[in-house]
C-alpha cells in the first residue's frame, strides 16, 4: 500500500452525516484531525481554482461534492489534475452516480468514496 492508500483507507472508513457542504466540510476536517494528517482547508491552486482540503505533506487534494453531473464534476478535476501542487486527488461524494469520475486525469489517480462506511 502507497501512502495515498492508506489516507484514503482512513478517510473512507468514516461516513459523515451532513445535509449541506458544509457539514462535509466539517466532518472531513474531524476526520483528517482524528488522524493527525495536516491539511491546508479551500487551498487555492490557481486564480480561478481553490481545492476543499490540500494534504501538502503528500500533495493529495480532496473535493467534496454533494451534489453536481458526473460531467461537471469531471471538469472541475481535471482543473486540479493541471495543477503541480497537486499528485493524487480524492473525491469525497454523497452520490451515486460519481462513481463514474474519471479514474485518472492528466496521468494523476483519483479516488473516490462515496460517504464512507463508519460514523465520526
Amino acid at each position: 500500500m502507497n501512502t495515498a492508500d492508506i489516507i484514503f483507507s482512513k478517510i473512507r472508513s468514516y461516513r459523515i452525516n451532513g445535509n449541506k457542504e458544509s457539514d462535509y466540510h466539517a466532518g472531513m476536517k474531524r476526520i483528517l484531525d482524528v488522524a493527525n494528517i495536516r491539511y491546508v482547508h479551500e487551498y487555492i491552486l490557481s486564480d480561478k481554482d481553490r481545492i476543499d482540503f490540500y494534504l501538502p505533506d503528500f500533495q493529495i487534494g480532496i473535493e467534496i461534492k454533494i451534489d453536481g453531473s458526473v460531467e461537471q464534476v469531471n471538469r472541475q478535476m481535471r482543473k486540479y489534475a493541471d495543477s503541480d501542487d497537486i499528485r493524487t486527488l480524492f473525491l469525497y461524494t454523497t452520490r451515486n452516480r460519481h462513481i463514474n469520475v474519471a479514474p485518472e486525469l492528466g496521468g494523476k489517480p483519483i479516488y473516490i468514496c462515496i460517504n464512507g462506511a463508519g460514523v465520526i
